[in-house]
């Protein structure tokens, strides 16, 4: 026997028309957050589902859900904007701490020199 997957799923909290009117929202720019709270499930599922993690079969408009990776602002853990990081860069320029760049933007003094140095939000210029 299969996969149970979808609506059929004992933990389903969802239907397959509710994913697909999520998928379609989600496709026109609507924030996870957003969504999360309308659909009564967490930001993650969200992602999850617009990235085809789970419920890849559901299909809105012969558009098939694509597995790419969001990044920068568009990711759904994102505490940080573009502009954000070019402030970020520029106030190490003028000699401020990375620590207390981290707690002005409330992220981790790690996360900072990583942006610093380019490991991450590398496509923001």
């Amino acid at each position: 026997m299969g996969t149970v997957r979808g609506e059929k799923h004992a933990f389903a909290k969802n239907t397959e028309a509710r994913v697909r009117e999520l998928k379609l929202r989600a496709l026109k720019g609507e924030p996870n957050r957003l969504l999360s709270a309308e659909f009564g499930i967490s930001p993650a599922s969200v992602s999850h589902i617009k990235t085809g993690r789970s419920w890849a079969h559901v299909v809105v408009e012969d558009i098939p859900c694509t597995r790419s990776v969001r990044r920068g602002s568009e990711h759904w853990m994102s505490k940080l904007e573009d502009e954000d990081i070019r402030e970020i860069r520029r106030l190490r320029k003028q000699g401020r701490q990375v620590k207390e760049i981290a707690k002005q933007y409330g992220v981790s003094g790690p996360t900072i020199s990583n942006i610093l140095s380019g490991k991450v939000w590398k496509h923001v210029k």
